[in-house]
């Protein structure tokens, strides 16, 4: 019994520790490149679709991005899309002159398609011109795919988005995870045995 005690104990540690062995979130300023450029495959492990620079009018850097195909307002039709090469388990993203159209964030399974897995939105007042620095962010284990978009379009006002952070777990992180839990299961499988050997 008090091996068993001790297997279980050591299963549900080693689960506890996964979590919070993760990687440090990696974030991307943009401050690197020029005013104007196309954002795409400039950072390892992160392709951006439909964004482009722009260098904030006020100092430069810094430098945010905006859609391509319709500035400061993308919609969810032609929002901006970031992909993954390896899964994310958090994306979080700064937002800019945020108004009433708002901002959101949508974190899907898979680089094409897949199911939508988390979302965030926020809401400004009016134009939200120098409402800046407000974070929306998305967890889960298997994040592939962001969409940034204006969820509304009651006028004319746009935002602009900075600092994308995201956290892709170490596989040592899963790898430790999957021990612990296949620790568990082999307890309980033997468990059960031994419980059936002495009904016979």
């Amino acid at each position: 019994m008090v091996r068993k005690l001790i297997g279980a104990c050591v299963g549900l540690a080693m689960m506890g520790m996964a979590g919070t062995a993760n990687a440090v979130p990696m974030t991307i300023d943009f401050d690197g490149l020029a005013g104007g450029v196309s954002v795409t495959n400039q950072f390892a492990g992160v392709t951006f679709s439909n964004a482009v620079t722009l260098s904030d009018l006020s100092s430069s850097p810094p430098i945010s991005i905006i859609s391509i195909s319709s500035a400061f307002t993308p919609k969810s039709v032609d929002p901006i899309i970031v992909t993954f090469s390896t899964a994310a388990a958090m994306v979080s993203v700064l937002v800019n002159d945020l108004g009433e159209n708002g901002v959101r964030i949508d974190a899907y399974d898979a680089a094409v398609g897949g199911n939508l897995i988390d979302f965030d939105s926020l809401f400004g007042v009016s134009s939200g011109v120098g409402n800046n620095n407000q974070l929306i962010s998305v967890a889960s284990l298997n994040i592939f795919r962001v969409e940034l978009y204006q969820p509304l379009s009651l006028s004319g006002d746009g935002i602009t988005f900075d600092d994308f952070t995201f956290d892709i777990p170490e596989p040592s992180t899963l790898a430790l995870f999957a021990t612990g839990l296949a620790l568990l299961a082999f307890l309980g499988w033997r468990r059960r045995g031994s419980v059936q050997v002495k009904a016979a």
